[in-house]
């Protein structure tokens, strides 16, 4: 007899056809599980696919457990390429279980999927994407875009292209997404949040605060003022251009498989049994340091949501050069639905003061409990993604980078270096080197 509990994945998550009601959509078992969309029970063990354990057995899986800080909706962290589970529930944190599939095969989906009509939802104006007719038509008079004879995926890449050339919109937008409250509909700065934008190197004068916040929140601004910033402000500005389009888009948060500020949990990195999974986290992680999470837009191409990085369609979840393996932890139709200003946003005021409650063990919001990494009893290794060739630590080594600023560690005073909480963590004699990293798009 098959057994019934099931954890079913949303609707949202990858398509909703579940052929053989197994709790997992049929394109989930194509592409991720590579268990059979049409048994119910693909290794006849009594139990159905769309177990916690059965889904693993057919595929290779990396195991996380993350304590994260409030608010989190774990059914937001059901995607196409993890699914996650509730563990706990803390006091101000809870802890989830997430199951990731790095050599998931989605991008042999995508490049089939056919010419289609974006859905009615998801691309009006809203808070923060909020174009009007005027940069509707400036859009689509610059790209050159003829929506009725491409494919969403097409406007997708051209118009991301379009937004990320860095002739057409240079990086000068300011960063301060955690910062901002959108409780009257427009962006304002957080009470306490304050010092952020008035400290002593660089102070915004108090008349200009309104059009400044604006400048890094809103898409039509940025789009007017031709400027981009780094990942939360980039991908607002790429999200209202494409909604300008017909694109359906929304945005979404993710961070590193652990914290990168704590040498224990960049330990258990060595306890990963896959080769190139183990080489794809230490290079990610490499030179990470300080507060660390990358927002992205998340478009529906085809009928399917995926993650868009800037102008990386399809971006996968395992990746070298983007923090080695990302966790989804927020879905958002809109950046301003998001309550993070109020904890996430909160901890790095708090940090300076090294007053962080809870501990865990940065000024980040998330921590690595558990890390582990399974290739299924049943997987047929023809199935998988075949990844390039692991990383050596010579060509890790080879990375060029530009130093901008080398300080002590418990002197700089900057806003962005939480030196109160890094005081306790390092030795005072720590020398530290502020660089631009190539790989690294988003500079936190």
């Amino acid at each position: 007899m098959l057994t019934a509990l099931i954890l079913s994945i949303p609707s949202f998550a990858a398509g909703g056809v579940d052929s053989d009601n197994d709790g997992l959509p049929d394109l989930v078992e194509q592409y991720a599980t590579f268990t059979d969309p049409q048994k119910a029970d693909t290794d006849e063990d009594g139990l159905l696919d769309g177990e916690w354990d059965e889904r693993r057995e057919f595929t290779y899986t990396v195991r996380v457990e993350l304590e994260l800080l409030s608010p989190i909706d774990v059914a937001q962290m059901n995607t196409r390429q993890q699914h996650a589970r509730l563990l706990d529930t803390r006091a101000h944190t809870v802890v989830v279980e997430v199951i990731t599939y790095p050599l998931n095969t989605w991008h042999l989906h995508d490049a089939a999927l056919p010419l289609s009509e974006a859905p009615d939802h998801f691309h009006s104006p809203s808070t923060t994407m909020n174009y009007d007719a005027a940069m509707q038509a400036e859009i689509l008079r610059a790209t050159g875009l003829d929506l009725a004879t491409i494919s969403d995926r097409e406007a997708v890449q051209r118009v991301s292209s379009w937004v990320m050339n860095p002739v057409e919109f240079p990086n000068k937008a300011p960063f301060f997404a955690y910062a901002v409250d959108f409780e009257n509909g427009s962006p304002t700065v957080r009470d306490g949040f304050m010092p952020l934008f008035l400290n002593d190197n660089d102070p915004v004068p108090a008349a200009e605060l309104p059009d400044y916040v604006a400048s890094g929140s809103l898409g039509r601004t940025m789009f007017t003022e031709r400027a981009r910033g780094s990942c939360t402000p980039s991908h607002i500005l790429i999200g209202t251009t494409l909604r300008a389009v017909g694109v359906p888009t929304r945005m979404v948060l993710a961070v590193p498989a652990l914290d990168p500020n704590d040498r224990r949990q960049r330990k258990l990195v060595a306890g990963l049994d896959h080769e190139w999974m183990r080489a794809t986290l230490e290079q990610g992680l490499l030179g990470l340091r300080g507060w660390i999470g990358h927002t992205m837009n998340e478009v529906q191409v085809g009928g399917q949501w995926m993650w868009l990085n800037y102008d990386n369609v399809g971006q996968r979840n395992a990746d070298p050069g983007m923090m080695g393996l990302m966790i989804q932890v927020a879905t958002m139709d809109d950046w301003a639905d998001n309550q993070f200003a109020q904890t996430w946003g909160q901890r790095v005021i708090d940090a300076e003061s090294g007053r962080l409650e809870p501990a865990l063990t940065s000024v980040n919001q998330y921590r690595a409990v558990h890390l582990s990494d399974e290739m299924g009893p049943h997987t047929d290794p023809e199935r998988l993604w075949v990844p390039p060739a692991p990383p050596t630590p010579s060509k890790l080594a080879r990375g060029k980078a530009h130093v901008n600023t080398v300080f002590w560690a418990h002197d700089r005073t900057e806003d962005w270096w939480p030196a109160e909480a890094i005081r306790a963590q390092v030795p005072e004699h720590t020398i530290v080197l502020a660089v631009s990293d190539s790989r690294l798009r988003c500079q936190l």
